[in-house]
C-alpha cells in the first residue's frame, strides 16, 4: 500500500535477519529500471553455493511444486525473499497469504497476471541466524499450501496425477491377479477388491478433475 501511494517506480522486499546484501539492490532493480522485467528474484544458487545440503534439497521440493503451479519453466530459487517489483508488479499483485507460503503466491500470481520474471545470482550469508522458523517446520508449511495452491488453480494437474496413479497400482495388480487365477484357478478376493477400488477411485478423481478445471475456466470468463 505505502508503495502505491508513492507510485515508486520500483519496490525491492529483502529478508531483515541481514543475510542479504543490501549491496546487490542496484542489480535487482536494473532489469525493472530497464523494462525487460515485472518480478526480479534473487537467485541462491551457483555461486552462492554455501546453502546447507539439507536447505538446498528442501528449496529444490519447493522450487518444484511452485514450478508446477506457474506452469511456465523451472524456478531456481522461488523461495528467495530478495526480490523486485516494477510499478505494474506492485498494482497488480495481491497476495492474501499471511505466511511463508506467500513467497510462491506472489510468483503464481505473476505468472497468472502474464508479469515478465527474471533470475539474478545474489550473495547470502550463512553464518548467521536467518529464520525463527526451522527448515522442516517452515518446508512442510510452504508445501501444505503450496498443495492447497495448485489444487485451486490446476484441479486437472493436481486430481489427473493421483488418479493416474491409482489407476496404474489397479492395472498392475488387475493383471496380477488374472495370471494368478488362470495358473491355479483361485481367485484372490481381497486383492480382487483392492484392484477395483483403486481403478474405481483413479478414474473419480480424473473425472472430478476434468469437471473442475472446466468450472474454473468458465468461472474466470
Amino acid at each position: 500500500m505505502f508503495a502505491r501511494e508513492r507510485r515508486a517506480e520500483a519496490l525491492v522486499l529483502l529478508d531483515g535477519d541481514h543475510q542479504h546484501d543490501p549491496k546487490d539492490i542496484p542489480r535487482l532493480v536494473q532489469p525493472i529500471i530497464e523494462g525487460t522485467a515485472d518480478v526480479v528474484l534473487g537467485v541462491r544458487w551457483g555461486k552462492t553455493s554455501g546453502m546447507p545440503k539439507y536447505r538446498r534439497m528442501g528449496k529444490r521440493v519447493l522450487d518444484y511444486a511452485t514450478s508446477a503451479a506457474i506452469r511456465k519453466g523451472m524456478l531456481t530459487d522461488s523461495q528467495s525473499g530478495y526480490r523486485a517489483f516494477s510499478r505494474d508488479a506492485v498494482l497488480a499483485l495481491e497476495p492474501t497469504e499471511k505466511g511463508p507460503a506467500v513467497e510462491s503466491q506472489i510468483l503464481i500470481e505473476a505468472q497468472a497476471r502474464s508479469l515478465r520474471i527474471k533470475e539474478l545470482d545474489i550473495d547470502v550469508r550463512y553464518d548467521i541466524e536467518g529464520s525463527t522458523l526451522t527448515p522442516g517446520r517452515h518446508g512442510f508449511s510452504v508445501l501444505g499450501r503450496l498443495i492447497v495452491l495448485v489444487s485451486e488453480r490446476r484441479p486437472l494437474f493436481f486430481l489427473g496425477i493421483g488418479g493416474a496413479f491409482l489407476l496404474a497400482i489397479g492395472a498392475v495388480l488387475g493383471v496380477v491377479v488374472v495370471e494368478t487365477y488362470l495358473r491355479t484357478g483361485a481367485l484372490a478376493v481381497g486383492s480382487l477388491f483392492f484392484v477395483s477400488t483403486s481403478i474405481i477411485l483413479g478414474a473419480l478423481s480424473i473425472f472430478m478433475g476434468i469437471v473442475l478445471n472446466v468450472m474454473r475456466k468458465v468461472v474466470a470468463r
